[in-house]
C-alpha cells in the first residue's frame, strides 16, 4: 500500500511538472516515460529559455550532467545561472559579431599566435596620438621610455599594423583586469579593464579596431583567485555572509609537516575536527609555504584558502553565485568581440578537503561547462587551459570530462600549451642538439597517451610570461640545463624546478640561434605562439626588474603582506618576497625599437622578422604547414639535425623541414620518409626538383642509396627567387631493383633552416 502511494505521489509530481511545460509534452506525450523526475524539474526552471530558443532540451540536460559533477547539491542553481547569462548574452550579441562569426574559418585558432602584456608592448615616454588617426603603415619613432613607462590599449591599437606585417592575426592579451599589480596583474581586484590601460573606453576602442582589421583576440581568464582588494573579499571581511560564500574557509586546518618530493615543496595539513590529512604543493616556495589567509571578521578569525601569494584569495568555483559572476565576465568579453579565453591555473580551480587541489573531477566538469557556455554564444570560441603538466597529463584537459567517448563530450575546441616541447626546443638551442626535440616529437606523434581529440592542438612556445619549467627537461638533461642557465646569469628558482631567462639572453643574442627556436615552433606538431619581443632578440631589462622590485615592496606593504607573517606561524617568508624573478621575462619595449627593426626588415636586413614573415606566409598558403598536417620524424644520422616530414591532411604537396642546430656545418643523411622510399624513387623518373620555400640559405645536397650509388643534385638557375635542385639525367635504377633504404645526403651550413618542396 505504501509503495503504491509513493508511486502515485511521484506520478502526481511528474504530471504537475509536465503541465508546466505543456507545449513540449503535447509534441512528445511519451516524455514522462523517457526523462526522470529530476530532469523534468531541471527543465521547469529554465523552460522559458527552452521555449524562446536560447537553449535546447539536450543543452539543458548536458549542462545538468556537468553541473551535477561540479556540485551535486546545488547543480540546479548552477544550470539556472548559466542559462540566464546565456539568454542575456544572446540578446546582447551585436549583429556585426554574428556576421563575423559566420565568415570565420573553423580552424582560425590554429593560425600562429602573438602574446602581449598591454602595458609593455610598444611603450612611449610621451602621450601618443590616437592610433586611429595614424596611417596603417606609420610607426612613429619616440624617445626610449624609462622603466616605469607604460603603454595602453591605444598604443596596442597602434601596433596592430606591425603584427599584420609579420602575418599574425591571433593575439593573446595577458592580464588586463583591474589589479593592484602585486602579481603582474594576476591578482584581479575587478574583472574590468584596468584604468591605467585605458579602462572600458580604451578597451572598447581597441576591440573595435582589432575586429575591423581582422584580428582575433584572446584574453586571460583569472578565475582561480582574486586580490584581497577585490570588492567581493572586502565585503566578506566587512561581515557579509553572502560574500563569505564566494571564498573557501579552512578554519580548523593546521600545517603539520613539509616534504620535499622530487623538488616540489609539499605542505601537509590536518583538519583538527575530523583528523583528515591533506597535501598541497607550494607554488612559490621561496616566498611562502602555507595555503592560508587569516582574517579577523567581527572579532572572529577565519582562515581562507589560497593557492598562491598571501594577498590573493581563492574563489569557491563550486558556488552558483560565483559561477554566475564568472559567466557574466565571459559573456561581456565575448560580446566585446573576444574569441578565446586563456584559462589561468586550471588544475587548481576546485579544492576539496582531504584532496590535493590538482585536476579533480569537478575541475574538468567546470572546464566543460565554460566551453559549452562560450560556444553557445559564439560557435567559434575556444579555450586555452593553462595546464603546467607533461603531455600525457595535460591531454586530459582537451575534453571528455564526463568520461564519455562520443563527440558530445568535446564541448569546445581548444589549445593546450606544450611545456615539454618548450623545454625540448630550448635545450636544443642551448646545446646545439636535436636529440631532445626528436624524443619529444616521437612522444607527440607516436604515443597514444599524448594524442589529442579532433579540434584540439598543442601550442608550441619558446618564451612566455612565466618561468621556464626545468622539470620538463628530460631527467638526464636537467642538471646540465641548470648549469647552463646559471652560467648565463639566469635565476633558477622553485627548488631547481623553475628558471627565468628570455631565450635571447640564454643564446647571447645570436639571431641565427634564436631563429632555430622560431623555426622549431613552426615545423613541430602544434600551433606556434610567439611572446612579444622574442622576434627582436630582446633580453632582460635590469631597470625594469629594479623598478618592479621597488614598486612591489610598496604594493606588498599596502596589501599588508609584511604584517601577515607573524600570524602565519608556519610561514617561511624570505627576502625574495619583493623580488619576482619572472619580471626578467617582462618589461617595456619601446615602439621605436619595433619600428626600427621593421625598417631594417623591409630592406631585407633583419633575420628574425623576415623568417617569421615567411613562416607565417607558408602557414597561410601550404596545407602541409598547417596544424592539421601529419608530422613525422625523418631519420638523421647527425644529432644536431632536426628533420620532419609534413603531409597535408587533404590534397597538396608535402614538405621536408630541416634544421642544423650546430655552430658549424654538417653533412647528414636523411631517410625514412616518402621521398626516398621505394615508391618515391619510382615516381621520380630521371629528374627531381627541390625548392627552398624560405629563400633563406643556399643548400648543397646529394641523393644516395645504401649501396653507395648516388646522383648529385646541383643548383639550377633561380626561379622566382627560389633555389631549385635538379637530379640530372643518369641511368635510372628500376623501382624493383632499388635497395631497401635510400637517403638524401645534405650538406648543411651552421644554423641552417630549410623548408623544401619537391616540384
Amino acid at each position: 500500500m505504501k509503495e503504491n502511494m509513493r508511486k502515485r505521489s511521484k506520478c502526481k509530481q511528474t504530471q504537475e511538472i509536465l503541465d508546466d511545460i505543456a507545449q513540449y509534452v503535447r509534441s512528445r506525450p511519451h516524455l514522462h516515460d523517457v526523462l526522470p523526475l529530476e530532469d523534468l524539474e531541471m527543465l521547469q526552471t529554465v523552460w522559458n529559455e527552452v521555449e524562446d530558443g536560447v537553449v535546447s532540451v539536450a543543452d539543458v540536460l548536458t549542462f545538468k550532467r556537468y553541473a551535477q559533477l561540479l556540485n551535486t547539491e546545488q547543480y540546479r542553481h548552477i544550470v539556472h545561472a548559466l542559462v540566464s547569462e546565456l539568454r542575456v548574452a544572446l540578446c546582447e550579441r551585436p549583429p556585426g559579431l554574428i556576421a563575423r562569426d559566420q565568415m570565420l574559418p573553423d580552424d582560425w585558432y590554429t593560425e600562429p599566435w602573438y602574446t602581449v602584456f598591454v602595458q609593455y608592448f610598444g611603450t612611449s615616454s610621451e602621450l601618443s596620438s590616437p592610433a586611429s588617426a595614424m596611417p596603417q603603415s606609420e610607426f612613429v619613432n619616440r624617445e626610449t621610455p624609462s622603466a616605469s613607462s607604460r603603454a595602453t590599449f591605444s598604443e596596442l591599437e597602434g601596433m596592430l599594423p606591425y603584427l599584420s606585417w609579420l602575418g599574425y592575426r591571433n593575439l593573446l592579451v595577458l592580464a588586463h583586469y583591474e589589479s593592484p599589480m602585486g602579481d603582474g596583474g594576476y591578482d584581479p581586484s575587478s574583472y574590468t579593464p584596468r584604468a591605467d590601460l585605458g579602462g572600458d573606453a580604451g578597451w572598447n576602442n581597441f576591440m573595435s579596431a582589432a575586429n575591423e582589421q581582422g584580428f582575433r583576440i584572446a584574453t586571460d581568464a583569472i578565475f582561480n583567485h582574486v586580490s584581497i582588494e577585490h570588492e567581493w573579499f572586502q565585503r566578506a571581511c566587512a561581515g557579509s555572509d553572502h560574500y563569505r560564500g564566494y571564498f573557501l574557509e579552512r578554519n580548523d586546518r593546521e600545517k603539520i609537516d613539509e616534504i620535499n618530493q622530487d623538488g616540489d615543496i609539499i605542505c601537509v595539513y590536518e583538519y583538527t575536527n575530523s583528523g583528515i590529512l591533506e597535501r598541497q604543493i607550494c607554488n612559490f616556495p621561496e616566498v611562502d609555504r602555507t595555503h592560508g589567509l587569516w582574517t579577523v571578521i567581527k572579532g572572529e578569525t577565519f582562515q581562507f584558502y589560497r593557492s598562491f601569494y598571501p594577498f590573493q584569495v581563492d574563489l569557491n568555483l563550486q558556488s552558483p553565485e560565483v559561477l554566475r559572476e564568472v559567466f557574466a565576465v565571459i559573456r561581456r568579453e565575448l560580446n566585446d568581440g573576444t574569441l578565446a579565453k586563456r584559462l589561468d591555473a586550471v588544475p587548481h580551480w576546485i579544492k576539496k578537503i582531504g584532496y590535493a587541489s590538482d585536476g579533480l573531477p569537478e575541475t574538468f566538469a567546470l572546464l566543460e561547462m565554460i566551453g559549452l557556455f562560450m560556444t553557445r554564444i559564439c560557435p567559434h570560441a575556444i579555450v586555452l587551459p593553462e595546464v603546467v603538466r607533461g603531455m600525457n597529463l595535460a591531454r586530459a584537459y582537451a575534453g571528455n570530462a564526463a568520461g564519455s567517448t562520443d563527440k558530445e563530450a568535446l564541448t569546445s575546441k581548444r589549445l593546450l600549451f606544450n611545456f615539454e616541447m618548450q623545454a625540448a626546443i630550448r635545450y636544443g638551442c642551448y646545446f646545439g642538439t636535436a636529440r631532445s626535440l626528436v624524443d619529444c616529437l616521437r612522444k607527440a606523434t607516436r604515443d597514444a597517451t599524448t594524442a589529442l581529440p579532433e579540434g584540439a592542438y598543442w601550442v608550441n612556445l619558446i618564451d612566455h610570461h612565466d618561468e621556464i619549467f626545468v622539470g620538463f627537461f628530460r631527467p638526464e638533461d636537467r642538471m646540465s640545463a641548470q648549469r647552463f642557465l646559471r652560467s648565463r646569469n639566469a635565476v633558477v628558482c622553485k627548488n631547481g624546478l623553475g628558471a627565468v631567462q628570455r631565450i635571447a639572453d640564454s643564446l647571447n643574442f645570436i639571431s641565427e640561434r634564436i631563429a632555430l627556436g622560431l623555426f622549431s615552433m613552426y615545423v613541430l606538431p602544434g600551433v606556434p605562439m610567439l611572446y612579444y619581443g622574442t622576434e627582436l632578440a630582446v633580453g632582460e631589462d635590469p631597470a625594469h626588474v629594479k623598478y618592479m622590485q621597488t614598486s612591489r615592496a610598496r604594493i606588498f606593504e599596502r596589501l599588508g603582506v609584511t604584517r601577515l607573517s607573524a600570524e602565519m606561524e608556519n610561514s617561511h617568508t624570505s627576502a625574495m618576497l619583493f623580488s619576482d624573478p619572472r619580471e626578467k621575462m617582462r618589461g617595456p619595449i619601446p615602439r621605436k625599437r619595433f619600428s626600427d627593426t621593421l625598417e631594417r626588415a623591409t630592406h631585407g636586413k633583419d633575420l628574425l622578422l623576415l623568417l617569421l614573415r615567411r613562416l607565417n606566409r607558408l602557414r597561410d598558403v601550404h596545407c602541409a604547414f598547417k596544424a592539421s598536417a601529419r608530422v613525422c620524424e625523418v631519420r638523421a644520422n647527425a644529432d644536431c639535425v632536426l628533420a620532419v616530414y609534413r603531409e597535408p591532411s587533404s590534397d597538396g604537396e608535402s614538405l621536408l623541414c630541416v634544421a642544423n642546430f650546430a655552430d658549424s656545418g654538417v653533412s647528414t643523411r636523411l631517410s625514412g620518409f616518402p621521398w626516398v622510399e621505394r615508391g618515391g624513387h619510382a615516381s621520380l623518373h630521371n629528374t627531381v626538383h627541390f625548392r627552398d620555400l624560405l629563400q633563406y640559405t643556399m643548400l648543397r645536397s646529394q641523393v644516395r642509396t645504401t649501396d653507395g650509388a648516388h646522383s648529385e643534385m646541383l643548383p639550377d638557375a633561380n626561379v622566382d627567387g627560389h633555389i631549385e635542385y635538379i637530379w640530372p639525367d643518369s641511368p635510372c635504377t628500376p623501382a624493383s631493383q632499388l635497395p631497401s633504404e635510400s637517403y638524401i645526403e645534405l650538406d648543411l651550413d651552421a644554423h641552417a633552416v630549410h623548408v623544401l618542396t619537391r616540384i
